[in-house]
This record gives structure tokens, sequence and C-alpha cells, in this order.
């Protein structure tokens, strides 16, 4: 996908812009990049404008927030969406990126048109003990060698994202983990170098281990599809309870191998986006 650059706030941010028709801006997630959700990008830019930027802190976007809490990212996205003349738009939150989609429609609403949430954290219960004691273990406390963050995080991404959740290993080869995340992986990874990047993540996750989006979650009226894999190990199955908490909500609960269902069965998820979006509104 063609890769262009705006200024925020005299900051460079990267982000994917293709296709013609109704805007659909989809932010990644937590240990990832625009590079994570191209293949679906990619086919959804086929019937809509997909734009896909790099949040502050990832990939090729400068690093320019404290990342002490989700609502600083919802900000961004208001301002880079009008750096773009952009408005009423559709948005696509992935895990984390969902987090931010959520508290943005929630504060924003003028600026939201349909809301795709992809397995959303929305609140700290919804994180298995064994990856909250990961993050609280290996990134909260004061890491600041790289390398030894590095082999931390990537066992995390190997918990969030693996089949077999239990395998504790730093390799992700080892889980059989597909090549586009390997990719963002490993740009991620590479980013976490910058020690202004590592002080943002360890903001954000020590944010994540607190967060309770239920009462913005109550204001949200926009109509919502939640796509949820079935046995997600990071999230659980609390996607029906956000179903029922979300106003004018659709719940699809699919199979796939990965976390949020990053590049699973790609055909089968784009075209529930595509009808979801080609639908009337009420």
């Amino acid at each position: 996908m063609k890769i262009n650059q705006t200024k925020v706030h005299g900051q460079t941010i990267e982000y994917y812009d293709q296709g013609i028709g109704d805007t659909l801006l989809m932010i990644h997630g937590l240990l990832n990049a625009k590079e994570g959700l191209e293949p679906s990008a990619d086919i959804l830019s086929k019937n809509f404008r997909i734009i896909v930027p790099d949040l502050p802190g990832y990939g090729g976007s400068d690093q320019f927030l404290e990342g002490e809490s989700h609502e600083e990212f919802a900000d961004f996205l208001s301002d880079f969406i009008e750096e773009l003349s952009l408005s009423h738009i559709h948005i696509l939150g992935t895990s984390f990126g969902g987090t931010i989609a959520i508290d943005f429609a929630s504060r924003y609403p003028q600026k939201t048109n349909k809301l795709i949430l992809r397995a959303p954290l929305y609140d700290s219960n919804q994180i298995p003990k064994m990856i909250s004691n990961d993050i609280s273990k290996s990134l909260i406390k004061n890491i600041t060698k790289p390398v030894i963050l590095q082999k931390h995080i990537a066992r995390i991404v190997c918990k969030i994202y693996a089949d077999v959740v239990e395998k504790k290993t730093s390799d992700l080869q080892d889980q059989n983990s597909s090549e586009v995340l390997q990719k963002t992986t490993n740009i991620w990874l590479n980013r976490m170098n910058d020690e202004r990047v590592r002080e943002m993540m360890r903001n954000i996750l020590i944010n994540l281990l607190y967060i309770d989006l239920r009462p913005q979650i109550k204001q949200i009226t926009n109509e919502t599809l939640i796509l949820w894999k079935k046995g997600d190990h990071f999230v659980g199955e609390s996607g029906e309870e956000l179903h029922k908490i979300l106003k004018n909500s659709k719940y699809l609960e699919m199979h796939g191998k990965y976390h949020a269902m990053i590049n699973d069965n790609i055909d089968v998820l784009t075209r529930r986006i595509t009808d979801f979006l080609n639908e009337q509104n009420k």
C-alpha cells in the first residue's frame, strides 16, 4: 500500500491512504504497526478509502506522546483527522486500537460514523493473570536495557498471539506466527531502542492494568460491529458483555488463530466489515 506522510503538531506521521469511497480509519494495536493491518486494509480499499496511521512512537511516526492515557491517542487521532480534512468517518480499532476507538467515539461523536471493534481491551479484568503478571514484572519495573526488554516483550507477544499460549519462549518462530506478525513485531521491537518509546510503552501498560471504559461505552450510540475471536486467550470471552453494554451494536464471533484475528480468515473478515459498512443507517 502507498505510504504517505503528514505533520501533526509539527511531528511526522506515516500512514497508508488507498482507495476511494467512504473513509475507514483503521487503528493498529499495542504491539503492532500499520503493516499489521495491511492485508485486510488492502482488500477493503477496493470498496472504501482506507487510512491506516502509525500511531506516535510506532513504525514510521515520530514519538511525541507521553502515553499516560488512551485519551492522548484519541486526541491525536482527532488532530490527525482534521489535518487530512476528514469528518464523520468510519473507525475500526484492533485490540488496544479498539481501546482508543472506544474513547474516540465517546468523546468525538461528531467525527465518528460507524464503529468496528476487533477484540478491544476495555476492562483490565479481561487480561489473564499470567500476562498481567508478566507486564508488571517485565515492563513496569525499571528495565532500562533494550535487549532485556525486547526479550520480555517477545515472550508477551507469544502469549498474546500464539496458538499455544502456555509455551514460554522468546522466539516467535517457535510459535508458527505469521510472516506479517513477525514483521510488525520486529518493527515494533526496533522502536523500543528509543528510550522515549520505552517510557511511553511503560506508561501505556500501567494505564491498561487499571483501565475501565464501561462508562465511555455507555455513551456511544453509533452503529457498532463487535468482532471477537472464539476463545481469545488475551481478552477472553468478554465480547458478549461488551455487546450488552454497547447500545446499537452487533456481535460476531469468529474462529481464528491469533488474538483479534490478526490476518486470520481475511476474506471472511473483510466481507463482514464491508457488509456492515454498506448497510443503510437505521
